[in-house]
C-alpha cells in the first residue's frame, strides 16, 4: 500500500478539524452564565477527520481516514453534529476533501490506496458514493470547493 508521507503531516491538521468540530458541534449551552460541554463520539475508533462541509445549519459531511480499517472514511450528521453516521463508499486510502453544493450533490478528495488521485461524487446526500474518472495521477487533492 502507497501512502504519500505528507498524510503524516496532516495529522496536525486533523487534531485541528477534530477541535474545531467538539468545539462547535460538541457543546451544549444550559444557561447565560453557564456553559457545559458535551461528547459526540464519532462512529470510528481510531483516525482523523481532515475537512468539513455543512450546507445548512444542521446537515453537513467530514472525511479523513480510518486508522483500525485502513481506509478513508466519510460521516454525515442531519442535527448538528450531535450525532454522526459512517456512510458507505468505495475504499480509498484517506479523503482530505468534502464539499457539498446541495444536500442531495456532493464531491470528496483524497489520495487511493495505491497513491492516485481520487475524486468521489454523490448525488443522493452520501447514500451512495461513486469514483469519478480522473487522469492517473499520482498524489493527492486535499480540498475542493465549487463556487455559487
Amino acid at each position: 500500500m502507497y501512502i504519500n508521507h505528507s498524510i503524516q503531516k496532516k495529522q496536525y491538521f486533523g487534531l485541528i478539524t477534530f477541535l474545531i468540530l467538539w468545539i462547535f458541534f460538541g457543546r451544549t449551552q444550559s444557561n447565560a452564565q453557564d456553559t457545559s460541554w458535551t461528547f459526540h463520539p464519532l462512529p470510528f475508533q481510531q483516525g482523523m477527520l481532515y475537512d468539513l462541509n455543512f450546507v445548512d445549519d444542521a446537515t453537513g459531511w467530514a472525511v479523513g481516514w480510518d486508522e483500525n480499517a485502513g481506509t478513508s472514511v466519510i460521516v454525515n450528521t442531519v442535527d448538528s453534529g450531535a450525532v454522526w453516521i459512517l456512510q458507505n463508499h468505495p475504499p480509498q486510502g484517506a479523503l482530505f476533501g468534502v464539499h457539498f453544493m446541495t444536500a442531495d450533490t456532493g464531491y470528496a478528495v483524497g489520495q487511493a490506496n495505491y497513491g492516485l488521485v481520487v475524486v468521489l461524487k454523490t448525488t443522493n446526500g452520501g447514500i451512495t458514493w461513486q469514483a469519478q474518472n480522473v487522469p492517473p495521477v499520482r498524489g493527492f487533492l486535499e480540498k475542493v470547493t465549487f463556487a455559487n
